[in-house]
């Protein structure tokens, strides 16, 4: 009888050690954002982290010397920020064959072809979580 509960005490501890050891059924980990403007995309984990918060992960995927571009989406965080100053925008800029961006919220995901700055902006302001003045400004000037 102390045979087996000593047998199944010991397994038991055996397992949990193992179990902590082994650190298999962690969460994945986070990359912490040491910016809101990146030279690389984010790891899927991360993006589903960041999306699941309310931010908007916006991918511009660019080929050859986009200088214009990149200026004009690496002001995009600010510009783009809630009416209380909040950033809730995260830019990825990555090196592609064409060029493109995409806009990914928890209010979905769009596709803008090419490097139209009003198309960018307005599929931020359709995608954003929080509105920013910025396009609080721009229904309200399409409905006078």
């Amino acid at each position: 009888m102390i045979f087996i509960v000593g047998s199944l005490f010991l397994s038991s501890a055996a397992f949990f050690i193992i179990g902590l050891a082994n650190n298999s059924g962690a969460p994945p980990a986070v990359e912490p954002l040491t910016a809101f403007v990146l030279e690389k995309a984010l790891s899927e984990e991360s993006e589903k982290f960041y999306v699941g918060n309310g931010f908007t992960i916006m991918r511009v995927y660019y080929s050859g010397d986009n200088g214009t571009l990149s200026n004009y989406v690496s002001g995009l965080p600010d510009a783009m920020a809630t009416v209380s100053g909040q950033k809730q925008l995260i830019v990825e800029k990555i090196p592609a064959n064409e060029t493109y961006v995409t806009v990914e919220s928890l209010n979905g995901k769009d596709v803008v072809n090419g490097t139209d700055a009003q198309k960018i902006s307005d599929a931020l302001c359709d995608k954003l979580m929080l509105k920013p003045s910025v396009c609080l400004f721009r229904n309200f000037t399409a409905s006078s």
